[in-house]
């Protein structure tokens, strides 16, 4: 197996073509060529936020320094050459001196007691509570147990963790640093604490999700039953960082069966624990207050704060996918966190296994680090936050969706499209882009969750007919754009994640719905990214039962109003893709349920984006 090389030779960087990594490379080998590296690769070197904000305040400066220079020089008035050189030299003097640094405002430290009497991770308790100076630091009680080391043994496991990591990993998912829970999985003498039993069990529960293996997909069930067993027998109590993290795995896994509730209670429960271990907060700026007047030590090594503000800022894109969708308020305020933003953290070695690793086809790209699309989901998530506030204020609370006027609704699209000129070269995409690339996992969560977004913003405007809507253009765009999108990722083979689920069944309704409202203005796009949808949800069938169930929704209840012209639309779809659920598979599928649907309609996010079929007048008073 070719090795990961971080530091190509010269001769393969100017030829653009893969370095193994040796002393000598391959391909200097083969062409007689003196194979050289560059001794300092300043690729991974990242500038902080301060030295960022002082370049900012630079460029600032020097922009309003050449306009003042430009209207001196270009002024419309006969000057002497002498009097435009003094008035120059005042304006330029001040920036030819050497700055002084200025003086450091000292950091307002937050008054913090913290106990860890329980046997847990430290529980942080601000000035305010009643437990503040009455809690105890037991040195010997903050330790955790190991997880039991036998579960390395079991190959079944490890396939599906491997799964998870190389298909689901980051996705949604950005709460999980892989690399220290690899650490910690595989190297329990060196244990940290960011792997646990109910962890491993959550993960593993997801992986299996996405088994090509029959037999690894129905171990699903039991790996998340035997995760919720341990930690609500034993561990709910005991605040962890790893406990919040198989929490939010399990509302995943709840999310991808449509058990919009349940995820919801797993997800709140996590963000309760990370609040109680004060995962918002900046270790640094703690001034630890104790019932003894002894000073306490740094708790926490630098790694352990990169580590919890990749699990904080994991936590802050999640609460906000998941308050989107179901049209929630957030519980995970940007405001309230002192927490650095993550950055990128040491990678490992030997975890191939754990990584996707792309073909060597010329479409292929190369990976992308988890912390660099969690910095473009963090500002998404931001977008999604002022989203939320303005449906839920006071302001905008009526019966009417008085929130989605036009004036806002440009605001926050104008926002996602600075949001997207804005990325990283690496990071950009365009359809061209996507119709020439392989799908590649650790590229598409930023994407899907632009799309989501687009599309939930924008939705109730796709039946607006005039031409100069710009809602009604960027939504048709992203339709576009997520079909192409999907398309290559069934192209991949690759098992579905929540996100490609979720844009999916998004897809197919705004499409729907825009052929609903108005049947004449259907074209032969619409015909293709309704097939392309389709063949996503009944691709992710095997895998969540929130396909499932939002395909069958969709049949019956087109069916049940008899709208003959989406049937036809549906069943030619259905033809495009070869159905691989028999009448029986079905039957198996929604054994149990009631044949009038009420469990769809109770728990499902889905249905929500079906609705426009309960009504005749989909149209909506928008201005």
């Amino acid at each position: 197996m070719r090795r990961n090389c971080s530091n190509s030779c010269s001769n393969c960087r100017i030829r653009k073509i893969k370095c193994d990594g040796e002393a000598i490379c391959g391909n200097c080998q083969k062409r007689g060529l003196k194979c050289e590296r560059p001794g300092d690769d300043k690729r991974s070197v990242r500038l902080t936020g301060t030295e960022t904000q002082r370049l900012r305040n630079l460029v600032t400066s020097l922009q309003e320094t050449l306009s003042k220079v430009q209207a001196i020089v270009f002024q419309d008035r006969q000057a002497p050459n002498e009097a435009i050189l003094t008035e120059l030299k005042q304006i330029l003097s001040p920036q030819i001196k050497k700055e002084e640094p200025s003086p450091e405002v000292p950091k307002r430290k937050l008054p913090v007691s913290i106990g860890a009497t329980s046997g847990g991770s430290y529980s942080i308790f601000g000035p305010t509570s009643a437990f503040y100076n009455l809690v105890e630091m037991n040195p010997n009680s903050a330790s955790v147990d190991p997880f039991d080391n036998m579960l390395m043994n079991s190959s079944s496991l490890i396939t599906c963790l491997e799964n998870f990591f190389k298909f689901q990993y980051p996705d949604i998912a950005t709460f999980i640093h892989r690399e220290s829970f690899l650490n910690d999985f595989f190297h329990p003498s060196t244990f940290k604490g960011y792997c646990s039993e109910e962890l491993i069990y959550a993960i593993a529960a997801l992986g299996a999700k996405c088994a090509d293996d029959d037999h690894l997909r129905h171990l699903a069930p039991s790996f998340f039953e035997t995760s919720k067993t341990k930690i609500f027998s034993k561990k709910i109590s005991v605040p962890h960082v790893h406990t919040l993290q198989a929490l939010l795995c399990l509302s995943l896994y709840e999310l991808g069966d449509g058990n919009a509730s349940s995820s919801w209670m797993l997800s709140g429960m996590a963000f309760r624990m990370g609040y109680d271990l004060g995962f918002q907060l900046n270790p640094r700026d703690w001034a630890i207050e104790q019932s003894s007047d002894k000073t306490h030590p740094d708790i926490m090594t630098n790694m352990d704060v990169m580590v919890r503000s990749r699990v904080y800022w994991g936590c802050f894109v999640y609460d906000h996918f998941v308050s989107l969708l179901m049209g929630r308020p957030i519980t995970v305020r940007k405001s309230e966190a002192t927490i650095p933003s993550s950055e990128h953290l040491p990678n490992s070695t030997g975890i191939e296994n754990f990584i996707f690793q792309p073909s060597n086809d010329p479409q292929s790209v190369a990976n992308l680090d988890a912390s660099q699309s969690l910095i473009s989901l963090c500002s998404l998530s931001e977008c999604v936050g002022s989203v939320l506030k303005e449906i839920f204020s006071k302001d905008s609370a009526g019966d009417d969706m008085s929130y989605l006027t036009k004036r806002k609704i440009h605001d926050f699209n104008e926002y996602l499209s600075i949001w997207r000129s804005k990325l990283p070269v690496e990071m950009r995409w365009s359809k061209t882009t996507l119709k020439r690339q392989n799908y590649n996992p650790t590229h598409s969560n930023f994407r899907l969750y632009y799309y989501i977004l687009v599309l939930c913003l924008n939705r109730p405007f796709v039946n607006v007919k005039t031409e100069d809507s710009p809602s009604h253009s960027l939504c048709i765009n992203a339709m576009s754009e997520l079909a192409t999108c999907l398309d290559k990722f069934n192209q991949s083979g690759l098992p579905p994640s929540i996100l490609i689920v979720y844009s999916s069944i998004l897809g197919i309704s705004t499409t729907l719905l825009k052929i609903h409202s108005s049947p004449s203005s259907m074209s032969d796009s619409d015909i293709d990214n309704l097939k392309v949808y389709y063949t996503t949800i009944s691709r992710s069938c095997q895998n969540w039962q929130l396909a499932t169930r939002s395909l069958f929704y969709l049949k019956s209840k087109i069916a049940e109003m008899g709208l003959n012209d989406l049937t036809k639309i549906i069943e030619s779809a259905a033809e495009e893709y070869q159905e691989q659920h028999s009448d029986t598979d079905w039957d198996q599928v929604f054994g149990g349920l009631n044949a009038n649907m009420d469990w769809a309609m109770s728990d499902n996010v889905f249905s929500n984006f079906f609705d426009f079929l309960n009504t005749d007048d989909v149209t909506r008073d928008v201005s």
